[in-house]
């Protein structure tokens, strides 16, 4: 009889175990490097099994204020926790990771590495380890994709006919900027192929369209659009003087407003921060009271207001001590013929308003502006796809920029006006997660951008810029982040600005719009289901991990 439930037990757990995890080792490996770490981390897995998350929940790792260690130090020691972890991303030789990007937030310092495949780097395979001046690690973030064996070809296309597929394949009617190709390793499924990666930034269709092509066939495997498009459905000494709105017409008349940072006023509105470019006609010049004066209808108008309000936005950054767009950022009114839209570019790096035909003059909008300088911020601190819930937490973002500053939760009031609309989106909704899914990045940030706009109200605005601001660190190394990696990384920079005494707030509301805290420790039910499942079938590292749970309960 012993023997009979035994075997019932086995198989039940078996089938609960392959059920819960592909990759039946991954709930081990944590729970093992758990138990060598005092058990003070918890794990979130992807759907697969594999590891996507490793959290540190001691609050004070991430705010404490320790002695600083240089850069590199930290880069070193990151790799020398991977190199003792090498089991937590599994199937990936540490030395074939290099770094891609460091960033200090605080008293944390954000290390992203990339996979190279024999000098070819892997598509979207990458690590983030975050990290505190103690070189203690807070956060591991995995989207690491092993490479087996590459399906190498003895001929393959040229760049210039990947190119030329790529151009076919959207009808492409010619380019903004110059195309881009790069020789990278592409693997899915354990198969991998000799890829090019193009990125082609495209007049029409317009969008920055990046391309993964088969180096042998010329098969397009990939084909997606980074282009952060709008949603269109819908006493200092004296400075020089501008015309503006200082919020959308709706709210306000004309009024006359200091122009900082300007440079090279004899270039129009160049300045620092700025550089707008009118694509209807010829730069600004100063009126003969050497100001930049304008009616709301001259075409000129709109340079001075989008320069006015990416300084403003820009500065709203530096308050962060962001620096990732400290350059004369371009802005272009004007853009296209009626164009009914609005776009941030990654590969130009710039925001382009158009005149609408259907909608209003997107550049007389501050909100417009704001959200699209906040899709170039996201963009300069973390990859996010522009799509499903990634998309939509980067929406949310820049609809928080743009709502924080004005003091109001309705975007693109302006913009849809002549629609007889009263906004473009609202943040103060009643969103829930899944049921108000779409699958649209614009209408699905309703959920995220609802849940931070709760947090403004809930925390006040000082507090939630600060944590909604530093959480994209917490984003870096994650493929495809979800809301749920949103969540969590809230909750990381919350630990590390204000020692994590807002957590139980966010909690509660995102779990309000149906967005759980869900990371398992190693007392977590699935966790030491898969234990059990390697101590009876004889591993003696788990039976001893095992007992070492049991008597910790």
């Amino acid at each position: 009889m012993k023997k009979l439930f035994l075997f019932v037990l086995l198989l039940v757990l078996a089938l609960a175990f392959t059920n819960a995890y592909a990759d039946g080792t991954s709930a081990l490996k944590f729970a093992k490097f758990n138990s060598d770490n005092q058990n003070k981390y918890s794990v979130m897995l992807d759907e697969n099994g594999g590891i996507r998350n490793i959290i540190n929940n001691d609050t004070n790792a991430y705010s404490a204020k320790l002695a600083k260690r240089k850069s590199n130090e930290l880069v070193n020691d990151a790799i020398k926790f991977l190199e003792k972890n090498e089991d937590l991303i599994a199937g990936v030789n540490v030395k074939d990771l290099r770094v891609e990007n460091v960033s200090t937030s605080d008293n944390i310092t954000h290390i992203l590495f990339a996979h190279y495949h024999k000098n070819k780097k892997v598509f979207e395979s990458e690590v983030a380890v975050h990290i505190n001046n103690a070189s203690e690690v807070v956060m591991l973030n995995n989207a690491l994709t092993p490479v087996g064996k590459v399906n190498s070809v003895a001929t393959t296309i040229s760049h210039d006919k990947a190119m030329e597929i790529a151009k076919k394949h959207i009808k492409c009617e010619g380019e903004r900027i110059k195309t881009r190709a790069s020789n990278i390793i592409y693997s899915k499924n354990k198969i991998a192929f000799e890829s090019i990666r193009i990125e082609l930034a495209s007049k029409e269709p317009l969008g920055d369209f990046v391309f993964v092509i088969n180096s042998a066939s010329g098969e397009v495997i990939e084909c997606f659009d980074i282009m952060f498009h709008a949603d269109a459905e819908p006493e200092a000494p004296k400075a020089t003087l501008g015309s503006i709105y200082m919020n959308h017409p709706m709210k306000g008349d004309v009024i006359s407003a200091p122009l900082l940072n300007l440079t090279d006023t004899s270039k129009g509105l160049v300045g620092k921060w700025v550089t707008a470019v009118n694509e209807d006609t010829t730069p600004a010049t100063l009126n003969s009271t050497g100001n930049f004066l304008f009616d709301a209808d001259n075409t000129h108008f709109d340079e001075v207001n989008a320069y006015y309000h990416t300084n403003k936005v820009h500065d709203y950054f530096s308050q962060f001590g962001f620096t990732g767009l400290d350059r004369s950022f371009r802005v272009v009114v004007h853009y296209g013929d009626k164009y009914d839209n609005a776009f941030f570019s990654p590969m130009q790096g710039i925001i382009a308003l158009g005149d609408g035909n259907k909608l209003n003059d997107l550049a007389k909008e501050e909100s417009v502006i704001y959200h699209e300088y906040g899709h170039a911020v996201t963009n300069a601190i973390v990859s996010m796809p522009y799509s499903s819930e990634s998309g939509a937490i980067n929406e949310a973002f820049s609809d928080y920029v743009a709502s924080t500053m004005t003091e109001d939760p309705m975007v693109g009031e302006w913009a849809v006006a002549k629609m007889n609309r009263p906004f473009i989106r609202n943040m103060d909704n009643k969103t829930h997660y899944p049921e108000d899914i779409q699958n649209e990045v614009h209408h699905d940030s309703n959920i995220y951008g609802g849940a931070l706009w709760d947090l403004r109200k809930a925390a006040g605005a000082k507090v939630t810029d600060k944590i909604v601001h530093f959480s994209r660190n917490y984003l870096k190394g994650i493929k495809s982040q979800k809301f749920t990696d949103g969540l969590n990384s809230l909750l990381a920079a919350d630990k590390e600005f204000f020692a994590g005494k807002n957590a139980e707030t966010i909690k509660k509301i995102f779990a309000a719009r149906g967005i759980n805290y869900k990371p398992q420790t190693s007392s977590s039910s699935p966790i030491i289901d898969a234990v059990k499942f390697e101590a009876l079938n004889g591993n003696k590292e788990a039976q001893k991990l095992l007992v070492e749970i049991e008597n910790n309960k």
